[in-house]
């Protein structure tokens, strides 16, 4: 190629590199627009359309959709036909939550007829089980059995912000066989104030059958308020089961972490108010079986006490109970310490006969067992075995004390939020006992669970 030919072509070239950079650049700033999340594709970092990667929004795979644990329809007032639905729901996701997602209950009769439906929408607060309830449902044909669907796919979004703690406290039901009355007393132990707060009040009956539900709310609840609710129902609750006349089965589970001396050294506080609320506990069983464990960084081996009846022997050993020296390590594995209650309460010792039941005691955030690479380890781990009494048919409640416990969370350990008991100061934790000693005795009432109803923010 000559030098004429090579000079054509680099002034060609030349040419429509300029032309290129005239238009291209123009186009760049003004018509050009990067991938974002709301431009309807999949780019960028997105691990689908608008979602995941660096987005807020989650994609549906990154997600545990909502469990339905039940639903049920209430007659509220024959004479007027009047009836109320109920859906209990679970999210499993510890971070992630959805806002405004519509839902449908729908009635059906005993032939299997569509009566009527009821629509809606809620939000699906992150790592909690919140209740949707529905009432004053008028029909004139009687419906046995209810359906409850999402009827939006949810909008998932991660939120690390602190779940509201709102305690649910000295929980009353009276009247249940002629007009019932539910009162409860609602402490906001969260950072925030609450312009209202909706709760749900179902009732169990010894079989754990939900058999009645009712909805109020609270307007404000300020930061560090108190306030009393209360329900009512105008006909009588019914149920097939009304008395508890099975024996029990019962495992104390007691903290003895380093944080159990934190208010006193000499005597340990508030480990010995606990020791003394125990045994005053164990000295009102009659007729049951009464084992121990106490658990720091890992449960003892073997536990304190094994099942057994001697209530003498079971109150020494948690006089026994001791905090480890310094030299030693002062977690808290509340797994560990429900894992070897289940194990004692599976072993020979356990009456078929007789009802299974843990009651843990701890005073702060589940620290242990850790797994690398697993920041929230300690928590799912002690869910997994929470899940594997309730599977068991065992009964577990968890009291929390004092101002340092994830309440929420010890929530989901119990087998129902009702039966997580929260004590403020040691001082309360001989009340607590007293009320599961009554809650535990023979021909006690239903159960009553009390459910706050937050939205998310």
């Amino acid at each position: 190629m000559g030098w004429a030919s090579k000079r054509k072509i680099f002034i060609l070239t030349s040419i429509f590199g300029i032309l290129f950079l005239l238009l291209y650049i123009p186009f760049l700033f003004f018509w050009y627009e990067g991938p974002t999340c709301f431009d309807g594709k999949q780019n960028g970092d997105e691990l689908g359309v608008d979602c995941g990667g660096s987005c807020a929004l989650l994609c549906i795979e990154q997600v545990k959709g909502p469990v339905v644990l039940f639903k049920e329809v209430f007659e509220v007032s024959k004479q007027d036909q009047v009836y109320s639905v109920v859906a209990y729901i679970e999210n499993q996701n510890i971070l992630s939550q959805a806002k405004n997602v519509s839902y449908k209950f729908e009635l059906y009769s005993s032939s299997g007829e569509l009566i009527t439906e009821r629509t809606g929408r809620t939000d699906i607060p992150k790592n909690t089980r919140f209740a949707i309830f529905e009432g004053n449902i008028a029909t004139s044909v009687v419906p046995t059995h209810v359906e409850f669907l999402f009827t939006s796919i949810p909008r998932w979004y991660d939120n690390t912000d602190p779940v509201p703690e709102i305690q649910v406290l000295q929980k009353a039901l009276q009247d249940e066989e002629t007009a019932p009355r539910a009162f409860a007393t609602v402490y906001n132990n969260s950072l925030l104030s609450f312009s209202r707060v909706d709760f749900v009040a179902i009732v169990y009956d010894e079989n754990n059958r939900p058999i009645g539900a009712s909805k109020t709310f609270v307007s404000p609840l300020v930061r560090g308020e108190r306030k009393g609710i209360a329900f009512t129902w105008p006909q009588p609750l019914t149920s097939d089961v009304v008395s508890c006349t099975l024996p029990i089965d019962v495992m104390l589970v007691i903290d003895r972490s380093g944080s159990m001396n934190d208010d006193s050294m000499i005597p340990p506080q508030p480990l010995t108010a606990v020791k003394e609320a125990a045994g005053a506990f164990v000295s009102q069983l009659e007729g049951d079986n009464v084992g121990l464990v106490s658990f720091a960084t890992e449960a003892t081996v073997p536990v304190e006490a094994p099942l057994s009846s001697n209530t003498a022997l079971v109150s020494q050993k948690i006089q026994d109970i001791e905090i480890k020296t310094p030299d030693h390590e002062q977690h808290t594995n509340l797994a560990d310490g429900i894992k070897k209650a289940i194990d004692e309460l599976g072993s020979s010792r356990q009456n078929s006969e007789y009802q299974d039941v843990i009651i843990a005691l701890t005073d702060g955030l589940v620290s242990r067992p850790l797994k690398e690479g697993d920041e929230m380890y300690s928590e799912t781990y002690t869910l997994s075995v929470a899940k594997e009494a309730r599977l068991k048919g065992i009964k577990v409640y968890v009291i929390g004390l004092g101002g340092a416990v994830d309440g929420g969370f010890l929530q989901q350990v119990s087998s129902t939020p009702s039966d997580y008991y929260f004590a403020p100061e040691r001082e309360d934790v001989h009340s607590v006992y007293a009320q599961l000693a009554e809650s535990l005795c023979k021909n006690r009432p239903q159960v009553l669970d009390i459910i706050p109803q937050f939205i998310v923010e």
